[in-house]
């Protein structure tokens, strides 16, 4: 016999769904289920883009990711300067500044969620790879079990 229980009718099936916004609140998204990983990029560009030490990101799917509420407040900077070669679309809250999401533009390509744009009492999942170590900071210990990579990490890495 098999469970023919749904979804709705026990919470426990159901996937988990995560909110955040930009910190005045006019950009608000929600993510559902959980991320593909989660990551802390120390390379300049992340570091200069958060204004910290390192950048803390989710990787989802785009399908995970829907944009609730002034998506014409969010916009875009084209960063061509990455050390991959490879643009990456940073978009942030046109009114705030706040970063939200880093975009490849290659296909098939999941979007990083910054962590800290989760909203309050929405626990971030603790990083499980840490990239461009080459570039961080010496005062900042690893995560511990956490994979390191001085570079990018190759992008099977994500998926372990």
């Amino acid at each position: 016999m098999t469970d023919q229980t749904t979804p709705s009718e026990n919470p426990s099936l159901q996937e988990s769904v995560r909110t955040g916004s930009c910190l005045c609140g006019s950009v608000k998204y929600q993510l559902t289920g959980e991320p593909i990983s989660a990551l802390n990029c120390h390379c300049v560009n992340c570091k200069k883009t958060s204004g910290a030490a390192f950048l803390s990101n989710g990787l989802f799917w785009k399908k995970q990711l829907t944009i609730t509420s002034s998506s014409s407040g969010l916009k875009t900077f084209q960063d061509k300067t990455t050390n991959s070669g490879e643009p990456l679309c940073r978009k942030f809250c046109s009114n705030c500044g706040s970063t939200l999401f880093v975009e490849s533009l290659l296909p098939d390509t999941p979007v990083a969620v910054t962590l800290g744009s989760l909203d309050q009492g929405q626990r971030p999942w603790k990083p499980r790879l840490e990239v461009f170590t080459k570039d961080a900071v010496d005062w900042m210990p690893r995560i511990e079990g956490a994979r390191v990579f001085e570079e990018m990490a190759d992008p099977h890495a994500f998926f372990e």
